[in-house]
């Protein structure tokens, strides 16, 4: 008999592993027999607002797109959640093993043994680097040309502290997008998950203990993240920050238009190709964050930090319409 598997996530890397969990579930090799899964509430409170919002997230859809049963854990901590009985108690037994991605929760112990074969985590990052909520987003960041997938033991008490079981490296595409990113590594860690799973005892007997002299950690990211200071970032640094953030908070910054001051948002930019002249010849003697624009050039050209230059052709000035230069 194939594993009853309870799957804990939320976000679209976790959508991209669970598709590929029930597509061996659904597939005619299966190791994986029963799944159901955990994930946020689909309604929650704002008390600023006092009203109350329904979100579903990525794995809760596809979930029940796909008939699985789906549990929500109260907001906060896991402390006194209990594992739930298999199809509601329908199915005999208990979830033979946990599996977790980016479900942004602290798992105790209990929840941990209270699976026969414990609980193991997908994380997009070659641990130990890059522990904790953002690794895509920081290797972007960073400009790192290769990041990777790991597979790892749950730790109870040290977040992506467990044994490494597999790893796999995933090379960068220079100009590819967080979205892509999180679509191509959440599909690799998904097709790794199910190789771990066909040889999970022979794959524990040679799990790795994690370096910690070689740890580095992640934070969570906000707005601030994606403002743009053109005093401080080359055309390289704003193209990373575009790559990061746009699909969830287009890089933004203060400009001068027209003796006013507005925010802008940029919502498609590049790197200018060097071997592409400037709008502007003189450029250089302007300072960064200068703003050239010529009829019939289908962008427009800032001046960076570092002779750099950016083209944007399509952006969003505050309080009017998205447009096009």
């Amino acid at each position: 008999l194939g594993l009853k598997v309870l799957f804990f996530g939320s976000d679209e890397f976790a959508d991209r592993v669970l598709r590929e969990l029930d597509g061996n579930r659904t597939g005619t090799q299966p190791c994986i027999e029963h799944m159901e899964v955990v994930c946020p509430q689909s309604n929650y409170y704002m008390k600023r607002e006092k009203k109350v919002y329904t979100y579903q997230s990525p794995v809760h859809k596809f979930a029940l797109k796909k008939g699985l049963n789906v549990h929500h854990p109260l907001p906060g901590s896991m402390s006194s959640w209990m594992i739930p009985l298999i199809d509601g108690g329908n199915i005999p037994g208990q979830f033979d093993i946990g599996i977790v991605a980016s479900f942004g929760r602290f798992l105790p112990s209990r929840i941990i043994n209270g699976f026969k074969k414990g609980m193991i985590n997908v994380h997009p990052s070659l641990l130990p680097k890059y522990r904790g909520p953002s690794p895509i987003q920081t290797a972007i960041l960073n400009g790192d040309p290769t990041s990777g997938v790991t597979i790892q033991e749950i730790h109870p008490s040290v977040i992506d502290g467990g044994k490494v079981l597999a790893q796999v490296p995933y090379p960068i595409p220079e100009t590819a997008p967080y979205g892509q990113l999180v679509d191509e590594m959440g599909t690799l860690g998904g097709q790794l998950t199910v190789k771990v799973l066909r040889d999970l005892e022979n794959i524990r007997g040679k799990s790795i203990e994690q370096d910690e002299s070689q740890v580095s950690h992640t934070r969570m990211f906000d707005r601030e993240d994606s403002v743009i200071v053109w005093e401080r970032m080359t055309a390289e640094d704003i193209f990373r920050v575009h790559r990061t953030f746009y699909q969830k908070e287009p890089v933004h910054t203060c400009m001068r238009i027209k003796n006013k001051v507005k925010w802008v948002q940029f919502l498609e930019l590049s790197v200018a190709p060097e071997k592409t002249p400037p709008i502007n010849a003189q450029f250089l003697d302007f300072p960064p964050g200068s703003v050239f624009y010529q009829k019939k050039v289908p962008y427009v050209e800032i001046s960076c930090l570092g002779g750099g230059r950016i083209h944007a052709t399509r952006f969003r000035v505050s309080g009017k319409a998205e447009r096009d230069p």
